[in-house]
């Protein structure tokens, strides 16, 4: 945060809010206003309190994986959020970090009390889909570090074919489509790219499966 005289202004905020809205440029025309917003706030206080956590944040903006595991497991990541921001800003609301804290104890504040419509993009899905925003946020944010992800041209090599959320397979005599990639923690973590464990396919009766990478059969 950046002092001026009498005025704190929350630079680190408006920095993970940027970052976010890169994260999610390629998203804004395919969901609902209030789901992005819910994303962009959920990839915002991942940021924040990386950062507060001594964490270096330029580091974790530049690998989507790190910020990928982040909110790989939506009650996990909820608990942490819910916890540090019960206890920071005890110590620090004050400090030089306390305009940020308030930026985000905001955000935190609409994504926990407000709803968002997650709209489907997927045959055989309701059209939308009426979830707690930081569901739906969690949701669209996964969505897209996984398309970054999968367009890492090291991890494209390692799956030998090209991946993309929403295309169509094969699931037990019918079709599904890809929703969402379950990476190995270490590849998300570590340097060595791998191939996904499995995949996450939004089935025709409106039900998901979880298909690991050799079962996933594309249409001919």
């Amino acid at each position: 945060m950046i002092e001026e005289g009498s005025v704190h202004i929350p630079i680190r905020w408006f920095q993970a809010k940027r970052a976010a809205d890169a994260y999610l440029k390629d998203v804004a025309a395919t969901e609902h206003h209030s789901a992005r917003r819910a994303a962009r706030d959920v990839i915002a206080l991942t940021l924040l309190l990386t950062h507060l956590e001594g964490y270096d944040t330029d580091a974790v903006r530049g690998r989507p994986g790190r910020l990928r595991h982040r909110v790989a497991t939506g009650c996990l990541w909820y608990a942490w959020c819910d916890t540090r921001l019960a206890t920071v800003p005890l110590a620090e609301a004050s400090g030089p970090d306390g305009a940020d804290l308030v930026h985000a104890a905001r955000a935190w504040e609409y994504v926990t009390s407000a709803s968002a419509v997650l709209t489907s993009r997927f045959p055989g899905h309701p059209d939308c889909t009426l979830l707690a925003a930081w569901e739906a946020g969690l949701r669209v944010a996964r969505g897209a570090l996984d398309t970054l992800l999968l367009a890492e041209p090291d991890c494209a090599a390692l799956i030998g074919r090209a991946i993309r959320l929403g295309d169509e397979y094969l699931v037990d005599g019918g079709t599904g489509r890809l929703i969402e990639v379950i990476w190995h923690p270490e590849h998300l973590l570590g340097h060595a790219p791998s191939a996904p464990l499995a995949y996450r396919i939004a089935t025709a009766d409106g039900k998901s499966r979880i298909l690991p990478d050799d079962s996933l059969r594309e249409l001919s």
